[in-house]
């Protein structure tokens, strides 16, 4: 069994804000490194009903079943002795349809293989 050595945590939210009159999903990305936001995920993930989304291979993004929130994991070995960790979560706004769930998710997961690739 191999050791988590770094969690990354990223979160999108899509609500507008109302002093704004532009909405871009981009400015509101946020990343961490904290294990209990990834421990939550993993058990939100597995523990949770909901449905599959996105499958990209080595990412797989639910929906939950309540609301518009969706989790997605993944797990890299890098360097041949670390093990990273990546949670993802997408909070959608009702009102915010017309962002595209899987362009967010791209955007997330090519931004995770650019940091652990350095």
């Amino acid at each position: 069994m191999t050791a988590i050595t770094q969690v990354y945590n990223y979160t999108v939210r899509t609500m507008k804000q109302p002093d704004v009159e532009a909405f871009d999903w981009h400015t509101h990305v946020e990343m961490n490194h904290s294990s209990e936001i990834a421990l939550d995920r993993v058990y939100r993930w597995h523990n949770q009903d909901g449905t599959q989304e996105l499958d990209r291979g080595a990412l797989v993004v639910k929906k939950q079943s309540d609301r518009p929130v969706y989790y997605g994991l993944l797990h890299e070995r890098v360097n041949s002795d670390n093990h990273v960790l990546a949670t993802f979560k997408l909070i959608q706004d009702e009102s915010q349809a017309e962002v595209d769930i899987d362009e967010v998710f791209q955007y997330l997961l090519d931004d995770f293989m650019q940091k652990i690739s350095q």
